[in-house]
């Protein structure tokens, strides 16, 4: 697994943002981005999945077309959301 830690603009990693509010707003706003491209997650692969939204391993497009699989968002929402 690829492993990188991106600093935002307020020096936090981009797990520690995605745990803030504004990082919880963000990942809805994704949720409900339409992408050209969906993803269609196996039930499997959904923690493994979310553990690398989680550690910054997944580009905010990706975010968005993984987000886009409703039954994954809708787990993803509920555990950490």
């Amino acid at each position: 697994m690829l492993v990188s830690h991106q600093i935002n603009m307020d020096g936090r990693t981009m797990a520690e943002y995605y745990k803030s509010e504004n990082g919880k707003r963000t990942l809805m706003a994704l949720s409900k981005v339409k992408q050209n491209k969906q993803y269609k997650l196996d039930v499997t692969d959904y923690q493994d999945v979310a553990d690398c939204i989680r550690s910054d391993q997944v580009p905010a497009n990706h975010i968005a077309e993984y987000f886009n699989d409703k039954k994954f968002f809708n787990w993803y929402k509920r555990k950490y959301l």
